[in-house]
Formats: C-alpha cells, sequence, structure tokens
C-alpha cells in the first residue's frame, strides 16, 4: 500500500456489483479516557438494534493516524436502503427506551465526544477496485474476515476528479503487473469535499508486507509510474492515510459477517473469576 502514496490516494469500501452501491460513514472523535464509557453507552444502541431488527453497522477505531477516533461503516444498496435503515435505527431505539430515554442516551453520547458527529456517504466504483470480491457474498466475508481497515483518503480538486481517476486506473495496471495481492476498494464523495477514497482490509497487520510489495519496475515502467505523479500531483488538494481496528464491540454487523468469523464478532463473555481458596487456619 505504501506505493499508492505515488499517486496520493484515500478511503472507505468498494463493491463488485454491476450497480454502485453506496457506503454510510459516520465519524466521531472520542474525548480522551472516555472510550471505555463510549463503548458501554454504545453497547445500549447495539441490544436495541438487535431486539428490535434495527440497522447494521461495523466499527473501527483508529490506531495509527488521529487517535481515539472511531468510524462507524454501512454498506447500502441504494439511497433508499440509506433512509430505511436510518429510520429502523430511530425505530428500534424508541421501540427500547421511549423517545425521552433515546435522548438521553443520545445526550450522554454527545458528552463523550470532542467533536460533533459527521455523517457521509460515498458512491462505491466497482469497476475501479483492485482483487476486490466479484459478488456481495464475499464481499461481507472479506469484512467478516478482516481485524484491519487502511484508509487512504485524497481531496481531488474539484474539477478533476475524472482525470484523477483515470490516472488511477492506470495506476492499477501497474500493480496487476507488479504481483500484489492486496486488495483495494474505491469510491467517491457523494456528500462533504470531492474526495476519491481507497480502502485495504487485513486479517493481520502484517499482511500488507506480506501482500503489498511490488516487484522493483523495469525502467519503462519506473518512468510510466514518474509521469503518473507527475500528472496526479496538481490534481491533489491533500491526502490522509488512517488505519483502524475493528471493533466488535461497537459493531452491529450483518448476520453474513458474522457468519465469516463468529468467534471474532459475538466473543464470548469472560469467564468470571475463580473464588479464592479459603485462608488456612493457624
Amino acid at each position: 500500500m505504501n506505493a499508492l502514496r505515488l499517486f496520493g490516494l484515500g478511503t472507505v469500501l468498494a463493491v463488485s456489483a454491476a450497480a454502485q452501491p453506496y457506503v454510510q460513514v459516520t465519524t466521531v472523535k472520542v474525548k480522551s479516557g472516555l472510550m471505555p464509557a463510549f463503548t458501554e453507552v454504545m453497547q445500549k444502541f447495539i441490544q436495541a438494534n438487535q431486539k428490535h431488527k434495527g440497522s447494521t453497522w461495523i466499527a473501527g477505531i483508529s490506531v495509527f493516524g488521529e487517535w481515539n477516533k472511531v468510524k462507524f461503516f454501512a454498506v447500502r444498496d441504494n439511497l433508499a436502503a440509506v433512509e430505511e435503515a436510518n429510520k429502523a435505527f430511530d425505530a428500534a431505539l424508541v421501540a427500547a427506551l421511549g423517545r425521552e430515554g433515546y435522548g438521553k442516551l443520545t445526550s450522554a453520547l454527545g458528552g463523550m465526544v470532542a467533536d460533533s458527529w459527521r455523517s457521509d456517504l460515498s458512491r462505491m466504483r466497482p469497476k475501479l477496485g483492485y482483487l476486490m470480491p466479484d459478488d456481495k457474498a464475499g464481499l461481507l466475508k472479506m469484512f467478516g474476515q478482516s481485524r484491519w481497515l487502511m484508509l487512504m483518503v485524497v481531496q481531488v480538486r474539484p474539477p478533476a476528479q475524472m482525470e484523477y481517476l483515470e490516472g488511477w486506473s492506470e495506476y492499477r495496471k501497474v500493480l496487476e503487473r507488479s504481483g500484489s495481492r492486496s486488495p483495494i476498494g474505491v469510491s467517491t464523495a457523494l456528500t462533504g469535499p470531492a474526495v476519491v477514497s481507497f480502502t485495504s482490509w487485513a486479517k493481520m497487520l502484517g499482511d500488507w508486507d506480506i501482500k503489498s510489495p511490488m516487484k522493483p519496475p523495469a525502467k519503462e515502467e519506473l518512468e510510466k509510474l514518474r509521469d503518473l505523479s507527475r500528472k496526479g500531483m496538481p490534481l491533489v488538494q491533500g491526502s490522509e492515510v488512517e488505519i483502524y481496528r475493528l471493533a466488535p464491540s461497537l459493531s452491529n454487523p450483518a448476520q453474513e459477517i458474522i457468519e465469516a468469523d463468529p468467534a471474532f464478532w459475538t466473543p464470548k463473555p469472560p469467564a468470571p473469576p475463580k473464588p479464592k481458596p479459603p485462608a488456612a487456619k493457624k
């Protein structure tokens, strides 16, 4: 993935169906020292959605990049599905807690964050992905078997997005010839800044070392990479790379994701400590 820095890349998911689904991403920065309390309150949101058939999502906590950042990801087939998921989430909380209880829980959660919540939509670009599964079942299985998520986001000058994506298409051909085996998903922002996003999933952090190294390029290939870089950089306003550890304690994943690795997504609670033996009589 380091080689992608030549092009300044960026984040989120991708799906390989003929359609172009959406990724709903909610981002929050948790105040220092409050992550355990934040997780405890989020468990109530999760339990309500599980009990009353609400929405589903997976979450990750930043490990490299800005500290204490949490991102919640959800794949939606279309904008109508986004709306339905939002309604289902609210309905589940109201059913579980009542409107007043829902409001109080939301206020408690809001007091634990350093900045306001931000929710964005991105459009998946399946044809631009690299080594992504070619069906939804394969995609969800990949999510379910992953532990880490590398997010690379590049802010493109608004008129230049198509030109930038054309350059990425050429760079992807270089990846194919290099033998890199790290899948990369591509999406483009529907809301917020003009962002092109790239994502890579891994079961172990070291997988990116094992799967991503590129063969040393031949002279002609190296010159092509330099040319792509020269053409791409003027199109970019800025970029950021972050790595997230997926967090089952903050997630309410779809059943297909759980089935890919039940022990990870639905871990058994720790066994209670054994009682101390009675003190020996003197």
